[in-house]
């Protein structure tokens, strides 16, 4: 979803620099790089969600917690 907002943020400040630019060429230059930017964020997309899918699946497989287990207020059980 993140991906999916973040493309749609891209192509609204494409399609308004457009706009605001006083210079047609220029402004359709801009345009033309944000939305190729965009259609690459687009291309690789599924290949980002399944390495973060990955990442979350393999997590707990290779990360061994450790240390002292997190007790709020527990000093004032103790007494």
């Amino acid at each position: 979803m993140a991906l999916g907002t973040a493309s749609v943020m891209l192509a609204v400040v494409a399609n308004r620099m457009v706009g605001a630019m006083g210079s047609a060429v220029v402004g359709v230059l801009l345009a033309l790089l944000f939305h190729l930017v965009n259609f690459a964020l687009g291309l690789f997309s599924p290949a980002i969600h399944a390495l973060r899918l990955h990442y979350v699946e393999f997590f707990g497989k290779f990360y061994s917690p450790g240390g002292v287990e997190y007790r709020p207020f527990g000093h004032w059980k103790e007494a």
